[in-house]
């Protein structure tokens, strides 16, 4: 086991995650936060790993959310078990990120984050909802802002950069180097660098 997480869900209930014996596993407190339930595998596909696998979990809404890499699958997957629900019912992984393990790299897809730096190849970078900065990395990037105040950064390849959220005045663009597009609402903070 190398690490160990806990998080509390909306009813008061500690939930743990950690990964043994190549497997994720999921373990939560019963009547009170000192009494424990017995670990199980996580009831859902791609929880086998390998022994350098880690897996985090964390409450959201009403919801426990379970992230987990798969170096035997090259990718990061993330699983859900709704507050109140039966303990071993889970939504079903959906894949959270993949790579090229050929190369390291790769045509990536992050979702959800506030600040990223895209790699040398062809990345689409989407924002959360809070304030982001994305900055491509060096390949035709497609970068996509939202709701919060965003600073979107083009860089060498020829982007695709979106601000358009609904709200006038509040975005930064700067395409950089290349042949830049870019679809803005009727105004933004600062429009630079574009054709």
């Amino acid at each position: 086991m190398k690490t160990i997480v806990l998080d509390k869900d909306t009813t008061g209930k500690l939930w743990v995650t950690y990964t043994k014996n190549n497997h994720v596993y999921v373990n939560r407190s019963l009547s009170d936060q000192q009494t424990w339930g017995t670990p199980f595998v996580l009831p859902v596909t791609d929880s086998a790993v390998s022994s350098d696998d880690i897996s985090a979990v964390v409450a959201f809404g009403s919801q426990i959310g379970v992230m987990w890499s798969n170096q035997l699958d090259d990718a990061m997957y993330f699983a859900t078990h709704t507050d109140g629900e039966d303990d071993e019912v889970w939504q079903e992984s959906r894949t959270a990120m993949t790579t090229n393990a050929s190369t390291g790299e790769g045509s990536d897809t992050f979702l959800g984050v506030e600040n990223l730096l895209g790699s040398s190849k062809a990345d689409t970078l989407t924002r959360s909802a809070t304030n982001n900065k994305l900055t491509g990395g060096g390949g035709p990037d497609t970068e996509q802002g939202g709701s919060g105040n965003d600073t979107l950064l083009g860089s060498g390849g020829d982007d695709e950069i979106n601000s358009k959220d609904g709200v006038n005045g509040n975005d930064s663009l700067d395409g950089r180097a290349g042949t830049d597009t870019k679809v803005t609402d009727t105004t933004e903070k600062s429009i630079v660098n574009f054709p």
